[in-house]
């Protein structure tokens, strides 16, 4: 008959459900029993976390003898079996048993909590027990299991049975063939293989069908998913000067057979009546554990288990609880009467001392380098001319491992190395990195933090409570140091864990001497090997160095190339060589710049590599003095160190140039006064070096004044300035000029206005500009000013009109205005009558002559008016108009004009003017019409106001 049982995972902090229960009918074979498992016999419950109150201040690799009891009884083993070929149990502590059996594994919320903490349930966990000492009891029993959350997982006892959790969802039990059960109450089975044959227990998974016969000649088929583990060995040595192998370990030690797994740790109950021993995978980098309690008298396996990192499991057997975390775990008893010493251990062991808890550390993979190499740490050559690289090579903490050097290497003598380092052959170790880090979690809140300081085994160490608070720190822990540590809460022992770092085993080797000539700079010459005696050194060749000659102890020449022969019982001993110095040449010239021509040259002697004591600056401070300037100097500062090649002198060059000095008009030389007042005796200013050589001014002065000299106005004046700067040549004392510059570039005299003088007009207008030079010499200008004429009217009495200035020239007049003089109108020379306050114009050219105006007389004769008024009559001779009745002149009267003339002249003339009289009576009478109309017109405006 077959079944088919299915399982059902739940993530995220649910629960796993088995669905289904198992019954197993036993089938009695050859090599296969059967076994029983009701339903009601498998249950997931809480662990008990609380500790027995003096358990609980007891830390890991704290407790001593002293704080535990031993509860050890002679001649009385509980696990020792009378079935050598059985593994025996005898566990029957109530505090292992829970009685929450009823609760099922889905109301288990401890899940969620371990998967926020990163822990999870062990991956294999194998239970085998003994029945022999407990034959009363039933063959049913109780299997508790639970993923941890800082809980433990317990399971009551069962007849040699052994139980495999994966994550706590599969179950496969596996029997002994020597012993056979048959549950009465359960009709299904499964086969069970003996527990030896489980030799690598990696993490597995279960599908989740699985097919169970319950045939008992077959076997559990089941589709098992392993993780893809590295079987990483210890590398193998790749040299015959390197090793690696497993410890040697203590007699009465049980070691893991699995040859992928490396056994590191083992524990001793204080009983003596079990071992606790701790493999993990050779690859060294899983970090997985995998535990088996031993009976100590037997060997043979009690309870196995799986632990990766970061989870826990506690053992069916004793109730001892050990977790796994990173590469590091401890071990709680959970009994104070049981405690235990840790017998053996990668990190040290502690034989004989009890503890209640004992920390661990997982070995990790440790890569060793072996190097070769010389005093200053460079590697060595062999024979060939080869480096000889380091050697590497890779084990696990705790493994055993040796190393050597060479036998011989080309230029190294005999004795091949100095010293074998201290860690030449020892035990790997995972220590050594200043600033890694090791903590010990004692999982009750309390760990200890080592940090490794130097690399050298000095460790800080800090203990931390429950709240993470450093309640105790030592900076100074030296290797193989220990201290104790106690509060009120617990008591621990704080043991250095360092183990000799493994990771650099350097061979120094020391080399042979050298022939060192006692030339400066030159290279020693290393002795060979004698190809006949390797404890001896060759003779080295004598090395040509150019400019010397190697000589022996008396002075004599030897040949380069030739061998030098050294004491053969120190070959590590230089020899020195004398070399003495060849004759050398050196020359100085001394170049003038300026002219090209060498001023002075000196030859110098010496050997090679001496430095000469000839200096060149009391030669150019002479030629200083002399008016010269350094240009360049390529000879030494300190002297000219002689150089070693035989065939070629040296040649160094001063070169100079004439001094020179710049003269300006602001700071000008005065001629034969030193250049330098710190050379009163060098060179002086030559002639041409003053200021009137370098500056000239060109003057212009204009004069204002009248025709009697009187000055008139103020006197303008304008200057332009001429500058050049000059070179003077120290060495010659000739001056070079530049050309003359006029000052901001203006080397012009503006042209410049007259001005304007009421009343007179000036001979010259303005002074035109003038371009001028350095010989230019300095200008004087007169302008004079003459009285303007007048406008001359030829009425008798009447005032001349002064002409006017012209505002835009001074030497022209202005049209003057045309007086008003009453009783006469002005006309042109042509007799048109002119407008009184016009300008009349004259001639510009003739600015100082008078002009006459001529004006005419106006007679107005009384006609028609009824009024009775006579006519007024306009006599040209007369001074104006007369009448005998009263003079009434307005708007509304008609006036007749009647015009005579006399003969009559031009003031200042004496001219007749008889000859105009008929555009005078013209005028006239136009004058009078004018009137007539004006007073026609006046009277319409009356009316039509």
């Amino acid at each position: 008959m077959e079944k088919k049982l299915r399982y059902k995972m739940y993530k995220s902090g649910k629960h796993w459900i088995f669905v289904g229960l198992m019954s197993l009918f036993a089938i009695t074979g050859s090599s296969y029993v059967t076994q029983k498992v009701s339903a009601d016999e498998i249950s997931i419950e809480k662990s008990n976390n609380s500790r027995p109150a003096n358990l609980a201040r007891q830390g890991g690799d704290t407790t001593d003898t002293n704080s535990i009891k031993s509860t050890e009884k002679q001649n009385s083993n509980p696990d020792t079996s009378a079935n050598a070929n059985n593994i025996v149990t005898n566990n029957k502590d109530p505090e292992l048993i829970s009685d929450s059996t009823k609760k099922n594994i889905e109301t288990n919320d401890n899940d969620t909590a371990n998967q926020k903490k990163g822990l999870s349930t062990n991956k294999d966990y194998t239970h085998v027990e003994d029945n022999s000492s407990n034959k009363d009891e039933k063959s049913q029993q109780k299997i508790q299991s639970e993923k941890y959350n800082n809980d433990v997982i317990e399971s009551s006892k069962s007849d040699n049975s052994t139980i495999s959790l994966e994550g706590t969802q599969d179950i496969v039990s596996k029997k002994d063939d020597h012993n056979t059960n048959t549950s009465k109450d359960n009709s299904q089975q499964y086969i069970i293989k003996k527990s030896d044959e489980i030799s690598n227990l990696n993490a597995v998974s279960l599908d989740h069908e699985s097919k169970i016969d319950t045939d008992d000649s077959k076997s559990i088929d089941t589709k098992i998913t392993s993780s893809k583990l590295q079987n990483l060995n210890a590398l193998e040595s790749r040299s015959d000067q390197t090793s690696i192998s497993d410890p040697l370990y203590p007699n009465n030690m049980w070691k893991d057979p699995n040859k992928d797994r490396f056994t590191f740790n083992y524990l001793l109950r204080q009983d003596h009546n079990q071992q606790l021993v701790f493999s993990t995978d050779r690859s060294g980098l899983s970090g997985n554990v995998y535990v088996y309690l031993i009976n100590n008298q037997s060997q043979k396996i009690i309870e196995q288990a799986t632990l990766n990192t970061n989870t826990q499991i506690t053992l069916q057997n004793n109730g001892v609880t050990i977790f796994n975390d990173n590469f590091s775990g401890v071990v709680w008893s959970n009994n104070p009467q049981m405690a235990w010493s840790r017998e053996y251990s990668v990190n040290g062991a502690i034989p004989g001392k009890l503890f209640g808890k004992i920390t661990y550390f997982v070995p990790k993979l440790i890569t060793q380098t072996v190097k070769f190499v010389d005093e200053n740490g460079n590697n060595i050559i062999d024979s060939n001319g080869k480096i000889v690289n380091p050697i590497v090579q890779q084990g696990l903490t705790g493994q055993l491992y040796k190393t050597s050097g060479p036998s011989l290497v080309n230029g190294f003598y005999a004795g091949h190395y100095q010293i074998n380092p201290e860690n030449a052959s020892g035990t790997m170790s995972q220590f050594g990195v200043p600033g890694s880090q090791y903590t010990r979690d004692f999982h009750d809140g309390y760990k200890i933090v080592f940090t490794e300081i130097d690399g050298n085994g000095l460790m800080n160490a800090k203990i931390l409570d429950p709240q993470g608070k450093v309640v105790y720190e030592n900076n100074n822990l030296a290797k193989d140091q220990s201290d104790d540590y106690s509060d009120n809460n617990v008591k621990l022992t704080v043991s250095n864990p360092y183990v000799t770092q493994t990771r650099n085993v350097i061979y120094v080797y020391k080399t042979l001497g050298s022939l060192v000539p006692d030339v400066p700079g030159s290279t020693p010459v290393p002795y060979p090997n004698d190809p006949s005696d390797p404890s001896k050194p060759g003779n080295p060749t004598i090395p040509d160095i150019p400019g010397y000659t190697p000589v022996d102890p008396t002075g004599k020449p030897l040949n380069p190339g030739d061998a030098y022969p050294v004491d053969p019982s120190k070959p590590g001993a230089d020899t020195p060589i004398h070399y003495q110095a060849n004759d050398q040449k050196a020359n100085v010239t001394y170049i003038d710049q300026t002219t090209g021509q060498t001023i002075k040259a000196d030859q110098l002697t010496g050997k090679s590599d001496q430095t000469s004591d000839y200096r060149t600056k009391a030669s150019i401070d002479q030629f200083t003095k002399q008016g010269y300037e350094l240009v360049s100097d390529d000879y030494p500062a300190n002297g000219v160190v002689f150089d070693r090649d035989d065939q070629k002198e040296q040649n160094y060059t001063v070169v100079l140039k004439h001094k020179t000095t710049i003269v300006t008009p602001e700071n000008p030389g005065q001629p034969g006064e030193p250049i330098d007042p710190n050379n009163p005796t060098g060179p002086k200013y030559p002639e041409g070096t003053d200021k009137t050589a370098l500056h000239r001014e060109i003057n212009q002065t204009i004069n204002y004044v009248d025709e009697q000299g009187k000055t008139v106005a103020t006197s303008v004046k304008d200057q332009v300035s001429f500058d050049r700067t000059g070179t003077v040549d120290q060495v010659t004392g000739v001056v070079n000029y530049t050309e003359w510059q006029a000052k901001n570039q203006d080397n012009v005299f503006d042209a410049k206005q007259s001005p304007v003088i009421k009343g007179y007009y000036a001979d010259k207008g303005n002074i035109t500009a003038q371009t001028v030079t350095p010989d230019t010499a300095d200008q004087i200008e007169t302008v004079t000013y003459h009285q303007l004429g007048s406008l001359v009217p030829d009425v008798p009495g009447s005032t001349p009109v002064p002409y006017p200035n012209d505002p835009s020239d001074p030497s022209k007049p202005g049209n003057p205005t045309i007086p008003d003089i009453p009783g006469y109108t002005p006309v042109d020379p042509t007799g048109k009558p002119l407008n009184p306050g016009d300008a009349y114009p004259v001639d510009p050219s003739k600015p100082g002559a008078d002009t006459p105006i001529h004006y005419i007389k106006i007679i107005i004769p009384n006609k028609g008016i009824d009024s009775g008024e006579k006519t007024p009559v306009i006599d040209i001779n007369d001074n104006g108009p007369k009448s005998t009745n009263k003079d009434i002149y307005n708007g509304n009267t008609t006036h007749d004009i009647g015009i005579s003339f006399n003969n009559t002249q031009l003031p200042k003339t004496n001219v007749n003017n008889s000859n105009n009289n008929n555009a005078l009576i013209i005028s006239a009478i136009g004058s009078a019409l004018g009137l007539l109309g004006y007073n026609k017109l006046n009277k319409k405006r009356k009316e039509n106001q």
